[in-house]
């Protein structure tokens, strides 16, 4: 097995059978762990959404206080 000195990756061309087994078992346990992060990104990213769905609409809210708050002010004088 030998490995590109500019990418460090595996040339597929220098595996002997037992190397090619061993390599691709790693490639496999790679992707799984890959995939099961994008999985877990993916959740994360719903739930920060509704976080920033949740405060965008509580900066709304307190936008339209701050209306009705200046209103009354301009009303008392």
């Amino acid at each position: 097995m030998r490995f590109d000195k500019k990418t460090n990756k595996v040339k597929i061309e220098t595996l002997n059978a037992i190397e090619a087994g061993v390599f691709l078992s790693f490639l496999l346990t790679e992707r799984m762990r890959h995939q099961a992060t994008v999985e877990m990104c993916g959740a994360w990213i719903e739930f920060w959404h509704s976080e920033f769905q949740r405060q965008l609409n509580e900066v709304e809210k307190i936008d339209d206080r701050i209306k009705q708050v200046k209103k009354f002010i301009l009303e008392k004088k």
